[in-house]
């Protein structure tokens, strides 16, 4: 089966198992079916990871999770992946937010997306900072507070490429500047130079040491949500941000081991010593992953990114600098790996194009048996616990098993019907007393010191708007009858037709105060009107509907709405 075919085929049976497990649920939840607390808490385990793996399949994406510590190299890994010195890769902290890479087929289809974070998200990360006392973060947005808000005013921006060199400033700006990367959400990067097959995407993730929570958190929900894991790793044994990897991978995907969907890329040996030295890294390294995630040698690759883009040619003056020069890099892979040819040097050497072999083939083969054992253990455990569960309920039930959920339904909507005959009574008697002491006042014995003072308030507007539109009706009416009546005096004036045209313009004008009035009038109601529904919205427990079926959603309702005035 191909993946093509795979991705349909438990596409359908995800969608189908998680029918039963909602069903199978729905029943566990019925009191008086005594099912077991555990049963209805495996099926809720279940389902997270199969509704995040049937939502990859509907995408058709296969995600992969390149990740590491800070200055591992990730960025690096990718821009040898890629074949482009792109992602910026300097000395200091140089992602600041997940950058994701997508595999596209036709040069048209090539574009970056730059999304941007809302004020929400911006006041979040301000908050995690203080609490994380990120000080020199803090201090970087304070002092480029402009560019930020310019950014998060702009929004999402898109822009279409056709070389990836065309769109390095651009990416550089919104993920590595802090002037701007800062009020970054995430940026997507649609390139048909990462693999052939079709849905692929890469996840670069900032480092989970930064010692921001939001990288963390960022780590965990990707690692929980991919299909294959590619960890940059530069020191010998594991640290223990590192570790983290394996424990959030184990959370997230539980039917399947990490060793089934890792890899490793041991970064930057050409900044070892001796041959030596090498082997005893690798050595050291296999053994450390076998003993805590049984993962095989094959699986664990050494190399150098950053050596296969100044070897190749590709890498820019940043890179150049932070590798150093092209001979020395070549003389230090020479001595090390024990290779002389200078062509299988730049490639098995630096171990690019030994993981991108190995990352394909795993694409091209082993995906489609790593989906069918993740699909195959979730949709069993669904159905046997499904199944046991509607046994239990039939024991009860053994006539017809829907009779269980009917009948506490229907128990349900005699309880709710009992308690809400009484709160609504309640509420509409609280509604009516607020309306009458605060908005009606029906009685000046039960008038407020408030709501007469509102009333008076409004009164004496009232006269003053009355008074002030009729002057200036006054006004206005003499200077155009002065207007009119000489307009009509040529060669003598005419009297009816001066009288008919200057009432008709009178008539106009009255139309336009009385709607200047009712507008004005309007406005000093709206904030009376949004004081009951204010309350209103309090009586019904705070819900946004009551609002919205109101005044639609708008506090400016009332003004544009004066004509019913």
């Amino acid at each position: 089966m191909d993946w093509k075919t795979a991705s349909s085929y438990y596409e359908a049976r995800l969608s189908e198992a998680l029918n039963v497990q909602r069903y199978a649920v729905n029943l566990a939840n019925l009191p008086q079916a005594e099912v077991p607390s555990q049963l209805k808490a495996i099926l809720l385990q279940e389902a997270e990871p199969a509704h995040r793996q049937l939502e990859r399949l509907k995408k058709r994406e296969f995600r992969i999770a390149v990740v590491g510590l800070e200055k591992a190299g990730k960025s690096t890994f990718i821009n040898a992946w890629l074949e482009c010195d792109l992602l910026p890769a300097k000395g200091g902290r140089c992602t600041f937010t997940t950058t994701q890479i997508y595999s596209v087929e036709n040069d048209t289809e090539q574009k970056l997306e730059v999304q941007a974070k809302t004020e929400e998200q911006f006041i979040n990360l301000l908050n995690e900072l203080e609490t994380a006392k990120a000080q020199e973060d803090i201090k970087t947005i304070r002092e480029n507070e402009i560019t930020l808000q310019q950014v998060r005013r702009e929004g999402n921006r898109t822009f279409p490429f056709t070389r990836l060199d065309d769109i390095r400033e651009s990416l550089k700006k919104y993920v590595a500047d802090e002037k701007y990367a800062h009020a970054v959400l995430e940026a997507r990067l649609y390139t048909n130079k990462l693999a052939q097959a079709e849905g692929i995407v890469f996840y670069d993730v900032p480092g989970l040491d930064s010692g921001l929570a939001k990288h963390v958190d960022e780590a965990k929900e990707m690692l929980s949500d991919c299909d294959a894991v590619i960890l940059v790793q530069r020191f010998t044994s594991l640290r223990e941000k590192e570790l983290e990897i394996i424990k959030f991978t184990e959370l997230g995907d539980k039917n399947i081991t990490v060793a089934d969907k890792l890899f490793v890329f041991l970064s930057r040996i050409d900044s070892l010593a001796t041959p030596e030295a090498l082997k005893t890294h690798i050595e050291e390294a296999s053994q450390d992953w076998l003993k805590r995630a049984k993962l095989p040698q094959e699986r664990i690759i050494y190399g150098s990114a950053g050596a296969y883009l100044v070897l190749n040619g590709l890498a820019g003056e940043q890179t150049k600098l932070e590798i150093g020069d092209a001979n020395n890099i070549q003389a230090q892979l020479k001595r090390l790996t024990g290779i002389i040819d200078e062509e299988t040097l730049n490639k098995k050497g630096t171990g690019i194009p030994e993981i991108k072999e190995k990352i394909f083939n795993y694409i091209n083969t082993e995906r489609v048996f790593i989906l069918k054992k993740r699909c195959e253990a979730s949709i069993n455990t669904i159905f046997i616990t499904s199944e046991e569960i509607y046994k239990l309920v039939s024991k009860r039930y053994p006539e017809n098993p829907e009779e269980a959920k009917r009948f506490e339904e229907d128990r349900r909507r005699v309880l709710f019907s009992e308690w809400w005959n009484y709160r609504w009574e309640k509420k509409k008697a609280d509604l009516q007393q607020f309306y009458d002491s605060s908005v009606a006042n029906n009685s000046l014995d039960n008038l407020t010191e408030n709501s007469a003072t509102s009333l008076a308030k409004f009164k004496e507007r009232y006269l003053q708007i009355v008074a002030s539109e009729i002057q200036k009706l006054k006004e206005e009416a003499f200077r155009k009858k002065a207007i009119i009546f000489a307009a009509n005096s040529f060669p003598q004036f005419d009297r009816m037709k001066a009288n008919f045209a200057w009432r008709e313009d009178l008539y106009g004008d009255i139309s336009k105060l009385l709607s200047s009035i009712a507008r004005q009038l309007a406005m000093e109601l709206k904030d009376e009107a949004l004081n009951l529904v204010e309350y209103m919205t309090t009586l019904l427990w705070g819900s946004k509907q009551v609002k919205e079926r109101l005044i639609d959603k708008s506090e400016e309702y009332f003004l544009s709405n004066t004509n019913l005035i």
